[in-house]
Parts: structure tokens; C-alpha cells; sequence
């Protein structure tokens, strides 16, 4: 299992968030740490994750995937980061 970041931007005025926040929920665990970045933990790889959400964007909008190793730093909110910890000591984020 791997944790990855999905960042994006959705660059049209009034854009509608609903579909790509409801792909990215569709997975197990997810976590919004930021107003357009969440983190998912699944067996996928980023190209099938990536896969599964660029049909939700637009081809003027942006979308970011990439797996999260450690060291890694942050200031979030203390659920945000119990999640980043549970999915941690399971291992499931690798140090590099």
C-alpha cells in the first residue's frame, strides 16, 4: 500500500469540485489536508489513480500526483496528521 498526495486546480471560474472530490473519496482512506490537496492510501499506482481522476477535470485544469516518502514536514491540523501517522507506523509511507 502506498499514501500518495493529489494536488489541483480547477482554473475555470465557478468550476464544479463535486466529481473529483467524489473519485478521490471513492478510495478506502482519504484525508483533506489542504482546501485542493488530499492524501489517499491504496494498493493503486499514481498512473491508475491518476487514471481514475483526470476524467473528473478539465483540459484547462491541473492535477498533481506523487507518492509521500519520509522525512517529511508540515504544519496541519492534528487529525491530518493522526491519519499521516497511523498510515506511517503501518509502514506504508517509506523512508528514503
Amino acid at each position: 500500500m502506498s499514501v500518495f498526495l493529489i494536488s489541483y486546480d480547477l482554473n475555470k471560474q465557478g468550476q464544479n469540485y463535486t466529481d473529483l472530490i467524489k473519485a478521490i473519496k471513492s478510495y478506502n482512506s482519504y484525508c483533506q489536508c489542504l482546501n485542493s490537496q488530499w492524501l489517499i492510501a491504496t494498493n493503486d499506482s499514481s498512473n491508475t489513480v491518476y487514471n481514475h481522476l483526470a476524467p473528473k477535470i478539465d483540459n484547462n485544469d491541473r492535477l498533481f500526483i506523487v507518492q509521500v516518502v519520509q522525512p517529511l514536514q508540515g504544519w496541519l491540523s492534528q487529525d491530518v496528521i493522526d491519519w499521516i501517522e497511523h498510515y506511517s507506523a503501518l509502514g506504508h509511507i517509506p523512508r528514503i
